[in-house]
């Protein structure tokens, strides 16, 4: 399993957690266990666990506000915005 497949199953089976428990490590047990996969193995690729898995939430949700804005049907919904702070938004972003 690569790296990316892991943390995407492990975000997944953390969404029903975090809103009870925070991105701390009952998170990052309890989504490791909801995914079938080894808590040892997952922290060889987070080894701080739910922080870890918070900042890949983060960095997810970061690359899917880049993709809508890249989108310029999303971009003209926002009418206050220029599409020059678009293609901003999506050349600058991390």
């Amino acid at each position: 399993m690569e790296q990316a497949e892991l943390v995407e199953k492990l975000l997944e089976a953390a969404e029903m957690h975090v809103p009870f428990d925070g991105w701390g490590d009952e998170t990052f047990v309890a989504a490791c266990r909801d995914a079938d996969i080894d808590e040892s193995f997952a922290r060889l690729f987070l080894p701080q666990g739910g922080r870890d898995l918070a900042v890949e939430a983060h960095k997810k949700g970061d690359r899917d506000m880049v993709a809508a804005l890249a989108d310029p049907i999303v971009c003209k919904k926002f009418e206050t915005f220029d599409s020059a702070i678009c293609i901003y938004l999506v050349i600058f972003s991390l």
